[in-house]
Formats: C-alpha cells, sequence, structure tokens
C-alpha cells in the first residue's frame, strides 16, 4: 500500500489552519504490483494559526501537516501517522487508527470531487500527552510483543539531512493495548 502525505494537485487542497486534506490510500496487488483498491483518507487541519518563521539564512518555514507513514493492523484496519511542524514549537505527531470499513472506494477515478466516504478514523496517540518534541516522525513499524501480550509501535523521525542540527534521527517505542 501506498499513501500520499496531502491531496493530489487534482484532488484538494493541502492540509491548512482550518483545512482539511484528502489524501489517497492505494493498494497494491504484492505479486504484480497493480492497484487492487483505492481510498481517500482525510488528513487533519493543522491548527493555529501560526505565524511564518524565517531563520538567519532566509529561510522561512510555514506550518504543515500531512500523513507520513500507514501501517496495516489488519485486511481493513491501519495505522496512519500524521506529523507537521509549526514553526517556532516544534513538530506534533498523532497516530490515527483508520479502516476501509464504510469509506467509498475511488479506484481508478483520476479526480475525486468530495462525495466520497473517507476512510473513518479514530485517535489512537498523540505525542502532546506526554510532552515530549518526537521530531519528524515519518516510519512507523510493529515491534516486539511484551510479555503481558501487549503489541508495540517502533516509530523513527529523521534528520533530513539537515546540516542546521533542527532536526534529529530519533526512535520512540509505544506499548498499544488492544490492537
Amino acid at each position: 500500500m501506498a499513501l500520499t502525505e496531502n491531496a493530489l494537485t487534482q484532488d484538494g487542497p493541502v492540509t491548512g489552519t482550518d483545512t482539511t486534506s484528502p489524501a489517497r490510500v492505494l493498494f497494491l496487488d504484492l505479486n504484480s504490483g497493480e492497484p487492487v483498491d483505492e481510498f481517500v483518507y482525510s488528513v487533519g487541519a493543522i491548527g493555529g494559526p501560526y505565524p511564518d518563521v524565517t531563520d538567519a539564512t532566509g529561510y522561512t518555514q510555514k506550518a504543515d501537516r500531512g500523513a507520513s507513514e500507514i501501517l496495516a493492523v489488519s485486511d481493513t484496519d491501519y495505522i496512519v501517522v500524521e506529523r507537521g511542524l509549526i514553526p517556532g514549537r516544534g513538530n506534533t505527531v498523532q497516530l490515527f487508527r483508520a479502516t476501509t470499513a464504510g469509506a467509498t472506494s475511488i479506484r481508478g477515478k483520476d479526480r475525486i470531487d468530495g462525495s466520497e466516504t473517507p476512510m473513518p478514523k479514530t485517535l489512537l496517540f498523540d505525542f502532546a500527552t506526554v510532552g515530549i518534541n518526537p521530531d519528524n516522525v515519518e516510519g512507523i513499524t510493529w515491534g516486539p510483543t511484551l510479555r503481558d501480550g501487549s503489541r508495540t509501535l517502533a516509530l523513527c523521525s529523521d534528520d533530513n539531512f539537515n546540516a542546521m542540527g533542527g532536526q534529529h534521527t530519533m526512535f520512540h517505542l509505544l506499548a498499544i493495548d488492544g490492537l
């Protein structure tokens, strides 16, 4: 499967202060590589407004948000990482459980029109609740099963080859109950 970070140009806007973005989730046949289905995933709005921040080199950062990774839980359920950057404040990262159950298939549609039902989603975890800056999380995979039977998720962020030192490669391990 593959996930776009935000909407394709023909599908709608990228996330904004009050604007969600209809990203696409494409499911592929593992043997042939051919598309077998496709759904809309609604990336949450940024919130704010947040002012742009320009650094000493003249580079201007703007607040943004996108879906950076997806992980299968079952044939119909997935964990999606939504992460963003708020200039001067740091990164935001939330994990959502999403499902194709009840969502409209958009397989073969070149353009969506907004009448489609996106994948329903519920918040699983928000890094803001633990008070740490998770950095630019772009990877997720299953970690080891704990003795009590809980599953773990391993998340990683990357430094984007950032010579200024503003981003770091980090790993997070979360215990998830009930998946």
